[in-house]
């Protein structure tokens, strides 16, 4: 329960109901004053300019407030999606709030529920991870795509957490293991709750190079999910909406929906064209064609973005363990109007471009950043390249053409250096004998 709770949540937390399992569980409404009280610290702390440290000690005091144990899959879901469970970890609160979380899933993911369909997902979230085996991986998440519950979950719009297992947690490997259920589960999609819309582009994307459906049961399925994100838009504009703050999202979805056919034929095509107007390189840097003839490593990002400046450890060591071969790490952003740096300085306006370069000047050695640096005249979210979210990684070989798109810079050290490696072998350009580096921990 909340520990410290205004008068109105603690009447609300009066009226304690039992769940499925029998377990005293959370009124919604308390958990939900809760969350509101969370989004506006959160957001006023990256307006300030927090940085990581920061936000770990917001998640530690604002979880502190809870029992997990008194929680219901789905409201633990909802920590999980916005990271809390990640973070946490490093807080000086004693507490495993992860290992608290897998307590309550584990037992719940055997019931035949909507609720038991969220357990079994974020049991699968939870439980991935470097000691798993891709057995285990492949066992885990389609039992949560196939839990009995799922259906009913869809239509309550309480399954983000599996869109977002679909669709960003499972390595290449287990996807391929799961290539009928993609395409059964993208299906059911078009049928659910215009909530459950979060992610529906990327799962679509993975579904299509899958080759989980044919053409025809591919594009309606594409059509189902455009219907689906008009219903979430128009929901999103009516006042005092639950969904109002996520309507721009929902719209940028909407348009990736449309361009899903051109953004799936990105990977074994030319790359599109990146102008830039400034880079940290000690070499000119105008268009992409400046550097044909390497492994480009493109990582688009912005100093605002928590989880890119999170990963500078996972780039750094890559520029590492490539240092005098032919691949080459870009950081490629797009003027922002200001520059967060963290700490004490926090966020620092730019009123003109000149500024903006100036303070990357600084930033980067601050940040000790190894890689060049280089502002796009196109946005940092490129539609041209499908960047709906950052940090986003593209990876293009000596000869212009995409061949890894959608990638993010923390995945496995292994399974990055095999994808260019593989590159450079093609070409047959020199490849690294020195061992691969063991993971930095963030």
């Amino acid at each position: 329960m909340l520990r410290a709770m205004s008068s109105r949540v603690l009447g609300a937390a009066l009226a304690l109901s039992l769940c499925a399992g029998g377990a005293l569980a959370m009124p919604q409404q308390a958990f939900d004053e809760w969350t509101e009280t969370f989004d506006e610290k959160s957001a006023e702390l990256r307006s300030s300019g927090g940085d990581r440290d920061a936000m770990v000690a917001l998640y530690n005091e604002m979880l502190d407030q809870l029992t997990i144990a008194d929680l219901k899959p789905s409201q633990i879901a909802w920590l999980s999606d916005h990271g809390q469970l990640n973070y946490t970890r490093l807080g000086d609160a004693g507490r495993n709030y992860t290992d608290e979380a897998l307590a309550v899933v584990t037992e719940a993911k055997e019931q035949p529920t909507s609720e038991g369909a969220v357990a079994a997902s974020l049991y699968a979230v939870l439980s991935m991870g470097p000691t798993s085996s891709l057995e285990d991986d492949v066992a885990m998440a389609r039992a949560a795509v196939n839990h009995p519950g799922v259906k009913a979950a869809l239509v309550e719009g309480n399954l983000v957490i599996l869109n977002s297992l679909l669709a960003y947690q499972l390595h290449p490997d287990v996807r391929a293991e799961l290539k009928d259920e993609f395409g059964a589960y993208l299906k059911k999609l078009g049928k659910a709750s215009p909530k459950m819309i979060r992610y529906s582009d990327v799962i679509y994307e993975r579904a299509a190079a899958l080759d989980s459906l044919d053409e025809a049961e591919l594009e309606q399925a594409r059509q189902a999910l455009l219907a689906l994100t008009e219903k979430a838009i128009e929901m999103s504009e009516v006042e005092g909406s639950e969904l109002a703050s996520s309507n721009s999202y929902f719209k940028s979805v909407n348009k990736t929906l449309e361009a899903a056919p051109r953004i799936a034929k990105l990977v074994g095509n030319t790359a599109p064209e990146l102008n830039f107007t400034w880079a940290s390189s000690d070499e000119a840097l105008a268009t992409l064609a400046d550097r044909q003839g390497k492994v480009l490593v493109l990582d688009f990002w912005a100093t605002w973005c928590g989880p890119c400046v999170g990963t500078f450890p996972n780039v750094r060591d890559l520029v590492t363990h490539y240092d005098g071969y032919p691949v080459e790490v870009i950081g490629v952003t797009s003027l922002q109007g200001a520059t967060w740096f963290g700490g004490e300085r926090g966020k620092v306006e730019a009123p003109t471009a000149d500024v903006e370069y100036a303070q990357m000047k600084e930033y980067i050695p601050a940040k000790d950043i190894t890689w060049t640096v280089a502002f796009s005249e196109q946005e940092v979210f490129n539609a041209d390249y499908g960047v709906r979210g950052i940090p986003h990684v593209v990876i293009i070989d000596p000869d212009g053409v995409i061949r890894h798109r959608g990638l993010h810079p923390a995945e496995p050290m292994k399974d990055k250096v095999e994808k260019i490696n593989a590159i450079l072998t093609e070409f047959d350009m020199p490849v690294p004998e020195r061992a691969i580096p063991e993971e930095t921990e963030n």
